[in-house]
């Protein structure tokens, strides 16, 4: 799976300063509550591949599915807002560049400030990294500007929210198998009637 994919590739390879601890999955495509699920597409990395195609973006092929990623925690990482931006940025430029080195890997990369993005297994995947030590470090902050604030509920939004609400569903659409359809038939009736946009997508699941 890409969660014990990039697990060994970030303990083998040196280029990645800090091994990965966890891959935690955030996308509805992994609860079985997305609307459309999607198909494998030979595009993207899809075994037994011959052609390592880069130049094709995965999000023009289908929708990204999103994951993040969590390294184990060090004392390597900067004690700056913009410095931890520029640290993950370079976290994300790493890992494409390890997996593009990879004989294996034969899946479109694009790198991008905030995500990276591949094609794995016929798959398109959108990586983001969550580091603990940034979302503390804005906690801590005892006079935030609006800016900070503004950043530091962005991320709590993203990364812990977004990983509780994933724990919640899941378990319960693996449980009962009729949930599944019936998220996906309440998500269809809100979008037919121009709803969906009400509450996003965690509220209507």
């Amino acid at each position: 799976s890409l969660s014990h994919y990039l697990k060994d590739l970030s303990s083998s390879c040196s280029e990645i300063p800090l091994p990965i601890d966890s891959v935690e999955p955030l996308g509805a495509e992994l609860r079985q509550t997305t609307l459309f699920y999607p198909r494998p597409h030979p595009l993207l990395g899809l075994s037994g591949g011959k052609t390592k195609l880069e130049k094709v973006i995965p999000g023009v092929i289908t929708d990204q599915i999103l994951i993040q990623i969590r390294f184990e925690g060090s004392s390597k990482w900067p004690m700056d807002i913009e410095a931890m931006g520029a640290a993950k940025c370079a976290m994300l430029v790493q890992l494409g560049e390890a997996m593009e080195g990879q004989k294996d890997f034969t899946g479109p990369i694009v790198v991008t400030r905030t995500h990276l993005d591949i094609g794995y297994q016929g798959y398109s995947w959108r990586i983001i990294v969550r580091a603990d030590e940034e979302l503390r470090m804005l906690a801590k902050l005892k006079q935030p500007s609006p800016a900070a604030l503004a950043l530091q509920k962005h991320l709590h939004r993203k990364h812990v929210v977004g990983a509780r609400h994933h724990t919640l569903i899941h378990p319960l659409t693996t449980r009962h198998p009729s949930a599944s359809g019936v998220i996906r038939l309440v998500k269809r009736w809100l979008a037919c009637h121009l709803l969906s946009g009400l509450l996003g997508e965690d509220g209507n699941e």
